[in-house]
């Protein structure tokens, strides 16, 4: 941990960041979350299950057919695509007995998990002292300071702000790199986009699901940071 910001850390707080900001204090057994996991995974192991036969007509070429009021046509079955809306589709026939006996068990073990440590959680040992917990409460809340992982190496380095914003604006402020905006374009953008996707959807180039996938209803800027120096 490298300390540039003129802040005298105390040991405790100094112990907390040579932990590493990868380093995830001891947690109490959630669970709801614990289930919501479970589910969302067996989800997808019938989720497989229920549309393996499609991989299989897609790998083999087979056609589709489409009944309209006048006639009967074969268009071959397009190729699955991952620009799409993340589906809540969950299947209710067809599913593998299995993945339901495997999923039972799983469920029943995890139940006898969770009663135990739910009853264990008052003897549990942390990670962390408490001095070290108010400690990264604190730093949580610490406005003169910023902590960033180092550009290599994954030292940690402790920057005041100003120095950290001072960083920040003469990388921004350099126009052989950066162009400054009189406004913000992304509504201008987000028209121009809009207007592609539309002629793409009534050109047959993108389905419908494609096009809700790639529109953004509220375009926003993304979040300007950087990785301090220390070579």
């Amino acid at each position: 941990m490298i300390n540039i910001s003129g802040v005298d850390l105390t040991v405790d707080e100094t112990a907390v960041l040579s932990k590493g900001l990868s380093f995830c204090p001891t947690n109490n057994v959630d669970p709801f979350k614990l289930k919501v996991d479970t589910f969302k995974f067996f989800r997808s192991l019938q989720l497989k299950h229920f549309f393996s036969h499609r991989h299989s007509a897609l790998n083999n070429g087979d056609v589709i057919l489409t009944n309209s009021s006048t006639e009967q046509t074969q268009l071959p079955m397009r190729e699955i695509t991952t620009f799409k809306k993340k589906s809540t589709f969950v299947p209710h026939s067809n599913l593998n007995p299995s993945i339901i006996t495997y999923s039972n068990l799983v469920e029943k073990d995890l139940s006898l998990i969770c009663k135990k440590a739910l009853h264990d959680n008052k003897n549990k040992k942390l990670n962390l002292s408490n001095a070290e917990l108010k400690c990264l409460n604190e730093l949580e809340q610490k406005k003169d300071i910023v902590i960033r992982s180092a550009d290599k190496g994954g030292s940690i380095v402790v920057m005041s702000f100003d120095q950290y914003n001072k960083s920040i604006l003469s990388q921004l402020t350099d126009n052989n790199c950066y162009t400054p905006l009189s406004r913000n374009p992304a509504e201008e953008y987000k028209t121009e986009i809009n207007m592609i996707l539309e002629a793409g959807l009534s050109r047959g180039w993108i389905t419908k699901q494609e096009k809700e996938f790639l529109s953004v209803l509220h375009p926003i800027c993304p979040i300007f940071y950087g990785l301090p120096k220390i070579h």
